[in-house]
């Protein structure tokens, strides 16, 4: 019992580490996007490029 335990843990575990780094994978695409919009909503209103 304790062995089957113990691999159920290590496998939790691994799993919790894969679903993080997906998680940071996905913050760092969201922040780029977050970044160049925000780049194109500077350039739409500022009236020397317009």
């Amino acid at each position: 019992m304790n062995m089957r335990d113990g691999g159920q843990h290590s496998h939790g575990k691994k799993v919790m580490e894969k679903q993080l780094e997906q998680q940071q994978c996905r913050h760092h695409y969201e922040r780029r996007e977050a970044r160049k919009s925000d780049q194109l909503q500077v350039l739409w209103s500022n009236p020397v490029y317009g």
